[in-house]
């Protein structure tokens, strides 16, 4: 997770937000009803559309840029996290199959999340909550890996054992 003693370039989240005219924690809201539309989709029936599987790693990598311009390094950390599990499954097709509901589980518990630090507004890495939440993710995309059988490789992504 990215700290906040890093160096900061350019204006702060706060600043950005004024000069744009945005409210973050709204933006953020928006996107994630779009990204709940995605999972109702894949939990009704467009688990094998690949146009749903798109849509919703292209608003989760919205997502995880967003919140990093806007200084919600946790929204950034846990948008990269959901993405890098859409984009392992979308590397397998079988992977979808072996435990729909797990992923959605998971999927879900990520946007939950997301949405909890909008409503709170809870910049930055979100302290020692920020680190609780993350970690009790962490270890829900851990258990996910194994259910799906997928190994963590460096950098999250996740690769099919053999």
């Amino acid at each position: 997770m990215t700290g906040s003693s890093e160096p900061r370039r350019g204006m702060d989240g706060a600043a950005l937000s004024e000069a744009l005219g945005i409210d973050y924690p709204a933006l953020l809201e928006a996107d994630l009803t779009a990204i709940q539309v995605s999972l109702d989709a894949l939990a009704h029936d467009g688990f094998d559309d690949p146009a749903v599987w798109k849509a919703l790693h292209a608003r989760l990598h919205d997502v995880k840029g967003q919140g990093g311009s806007f200084d919600y390094v946790l929204v950034s950390d846990i948008a990269q996290q959901a993405c890098q599990i859409v984009r392992t499954i979308n590397r397998d097709f079988d992977l979808r199959q072996r435990s729909p509901s797990a992923l959605l589980t998971v999927l879900g518990q990520q946007t939950a999340a997301l949405r909890l630090i909008g409503r709170l507004r809870l910049t930055g890495d979100g302290g020692s909550r920020g680190a609780q939440l993350l970690n009790s993710l962490h270890a829900c995309a851990a258990e996910l890996r194994q259910v799906l059988g997928i190994e963590a490789a460096p950098g999250g992504e996740g690769r099919i054992k053999t």
